[in-house]
């Protein structure tokens, strides 16, 4: 079976960056990549959505940093 390639609108494709931006600065979750992208296209989020996603990431970043350095000093 080919795989076919998705025609992104403009505004898919620039979601898509953004998304892929603030994942790799891990400013928001990897597991929302897919629906996020989404909204973004559709203009559907408001800036408390992104504080949440934001708290939210980063809150699971300095979680699973405490729980690096607790493994390391053990």
């Amino acid at each position: 079976m080919t795989e076919q390639k998705q025609i992104l609108s403009a505004q898919e494709h620039l979601a898509q960056e953004i998304i892929d931006a603030l994942i790799e600065k891990k400013l928001i979750s990897a597991n929302k990549q897919k629906k996020l992208t989404q909204q973004v296209a559709m203009g559907l989020l408001d800036a408390e959505d992104w504080t949440l996603l934001i708290d939210m990431a980063t809150e699971q970043e300095a979680k699973n940093g405490q729980e690096n350095d607790a493994e390391q000093n053990k």
